[in-house]
């Protein structure tokens, strides 16, 4: 648009798409896509919890990160030279300020009725700054002269086009490594020149204002932060003013901006937790949540390089490049070795159905710069065999425990970990309930089932293969209330183990425990259930012809007391038992269904805890849990 004579357009283009630039990257149009996931109705029974500690081995098969001596930090570099630049332009800014300031404090200061005039005794040439015109008595300059310089400079203060100086020299101290911010500049003092010399011209010849230019061009000095007379480039100023008027049919050209905004905003906007990628990375990765996402499938995904391998040998291939991958990208943050920070950072992923890697997220994190490198590393993977079920590609969530950890002495606190303490540990979320005692243990405990019972999922081949049993887990609830070395010390099966070993370490943080006052490590035993309903261990088909229910619907689930029940069924009459996990009696509604059902239970007056709904026609049953807050 340089070549238009639309200056006033062109201003607030420039100022406008710079604005743009900063607010883009920092909005998020993922919000447009709703998540949408599968649910799990399958029922499950966890045992009560055990406090003790047992001596297992380690089940947890993770990544060890240990820092690279004797390198170079090409981040920290970067760093430095990026702060020097901008130290440097930010004493620039300020020497330019203090310039002007010192002339107006030793001149001579006129009030005119819209601008103060500052008279110097330096010679320069003719400059703004907001409401100040500075002029020199060292110029020779008769009356037209004078009158048209003044007309100009009376332009850019009347247009106030020093906030606009202002606005890109802050930029430039924040973006000076950007080339763009100094084209932004250029162009920017551009147009606010043609604005000024357009306005002079309505009242003066062409020719007479353009010897006035070359006339001053070489007189006296400049002030960056100022609007001077003279700004350089007077051989574009001269052509532009002998240039003719654009016609208005050149508008439309500024039609053309909306597409190109439209297409930056989606390639650059993008989320502040860094848990999506920006569309044009891949295309797919914002449309996975319009399908279902699996935590365990009949193929698990394979990582890049094992194509050729096929069963357990696939699996191994996959994990070994996957431990190369991270090995080889992966640095240890300086900050988390100067701090002596040291665990394990576990990040959960979804490698989509097209084999694309998208919405890393820390599930439990360290801190010092650990989470952002270990985000980064999965952003970077490369794309990955796509997991399958049911001999379809899937979407397929993926855990992956990462544990930095430093050469030497261990960190001067005590490592000592407790399986007997005065105080013991217990999950938040009853503080504020004012209890104390055995009911504030009792509550944590409650509050630790609910989070389990919440969280957990039976998983789909261990379903198909009617595995059941109780999988035992061990960790460790450190003294900053995070968990820990999480493994498990026996189990039925590996998939449980799997699953078992997520929710744990999904978990938040917990009130630690103490010992003699003093926080320490305590070890916890976590023992999990796993239990199919007795119709559930048969041929998938009989379970769903035991009572042919459609649409059902349960919400809300969980639920503070009231849940409202829906489904089509055949007609006749219909029971509804309400039933502990142990199979007790608590309520009974009796309904009369006309092929559709639609009623709410009371269940405020029921104790907090996991339900189940029995459903039962003509001595056909279908069983829901529900959970009670």
């Amino acid at each position: 648009f340089r070549q238009e004579t639309f200056f006033k357009i062109n201003r607030w283009y420039l100022l406008l798409t710079i604005c743009l630039g900063l607010l883009i990257p920092i909005l998020d149009y993922s919000a447009l896509f709703p998540t949408i996931g599968p649910n799990d109705t399958l029922k499950m029974s966890i045992d009560p919890i055990v406090i003790g500690v047992q001596n297992f081995e380690n089940n947890l098969e993770e990544i060890v990160v240990t820092p690279i001596t004797n390198t170079i930090d090409y981040a920290m570099i970067l760093n430095s030279i990026y702060w020097i630049g901008f130290f440097l332009c930010a004493l620039r800014f300020v020497i330019g300020l203090f310039k002007i300031g010192s002339i107006f404090k030793y001149s001579e200061k006129v009030q005119k009725v819209d601008h103060l005039l500052i008279k110097t005794k330096e010679p320069h040439l003719p400059f703004s700054f907001f409401k100040f015109l500075f002029w020199s008595d060292k110029l020779a300059l008769d009356d037209v002269e004078k009158d048209k310089i003044m007309k100009h400079e009376m332009v850019h203060i009347e247009q106030g086009h020093s906030y606009d100086v202002l606005f890109l020299q802050i930029l430039q101290i924040v973006f000076w490594c950007s080339p763009l911010i100094y084209f932004y500049n250029r162009s920017l003092r551009n147009v606010h020149e043609y604005l000024a010399d357009d306005e002079v011209l309505q009242t003066s010849p062409t020719s007479l204002y353009g010897k006035i230019l070359i006339k001053q061009s070489s007189n006296g000095f400049q002030f960056a932060l100022a609007n001077n007379f003279i700004h350089s480039q007077l051989k574009n100023r001269i052509a532009m003013m002998t240039k003719s008027k654009s016609n208005n049919t050149y508008l439309t050209k500024y039609l053309f901006a909306f597409p190109v905004l439209a297409l930056l905003f989606f390639s650059f906007s993008t989320k502040h937790d860094l848990n999506t990628f920006p569309i044009f990375e891949n295309s797919e990765s914002a449309l996975i949540l319009k399908d279902s996402v699996y935590k365990t499938v009949d193929q698990m995904p394979a990582f890049q390089g094992c194509a050729d391998v096929k069963g357990e040998e696939k699996t191994v291939c996959s994990q070994n490049k996957l431990l190369m991958h991270v090995y080889t990208n992966i640095k240890y943050p300086a900050e988390a070795r100067t701090k002596g920070t040291q665990g394990i950072v576990v990040v959960k992923f979804i490698v989509t159905k097209e084999g694309y890697v998208s919405r890393p997220e820390i599930m439990r994190g360290l801190g010092d710069g650990c989470d952002k490198a270990v985000i980064e590393i999965v952003r970077n993977m490369p794309q990955w065999e796509a997991g399958q079920q049911d001999g379809q590609a899937v979407n397929v969530e993926y855990v992956l425990p990462v544990k930095f950890q430093l050469e030497g002495d261990p960190p001067a606190k005590d490592e000592t970990i407790y399986s007997e303490v005065d105080e013991m540990p217990r999950f938040k979320g009853c503080e504020e309930d004012g209890l104390e005692g055995e009911e504030l243990k009792k509550c944590a405990t409650q509050k630790l089932l609910m989070h389990i019972y919440t969280n957990i999922k039976y998983p789909q081949v261990a379903r198909d293969a009617e595995v059941q049993g109780t999988v035992i887990s061990d960790f460790v609830i450190d003294q900053e209330g995070k968990i820990k070395d999480v493994k498990i010390l026996k189990g039925p099966d590996s998939g449980l183990h799997a699953e078992v070993l997520r929710v744990v370490s999904e978990m938040p943080n917990w009130v630690p425990g103490k010992k003699d006052g003093k926080l320490v490590n305590t070890s916890f035993i976590l023992p999990v259930k796993f239990q199919l309903e007795p119709k559930a261990v048969s041929d998938k088909k009989e379970i769903n012809n035991t009572l042919k229910l459609t649409d059902l619907n349960i919400s809300p689930n969980p639920s503070k007391g009231n849940v409202n029940i829906s489904f089509n069924s055949a007609e006749g009459d219909i029971e509804l038992q309400v039933m502990d996990v142990n199979g007790k009696l608590l309520k009974t509604f009796s309904e009369k269904s006309t092929g559709f059902l639609n009623r709410s239970l009371d269940l405020s007056s029921l104790p907090k805890g996991t339900v189940l709904i029995n459903i039962i026609q003509d001595g056909k049953s279908y069983t829901e849990k529900v959970i009670l807050q």
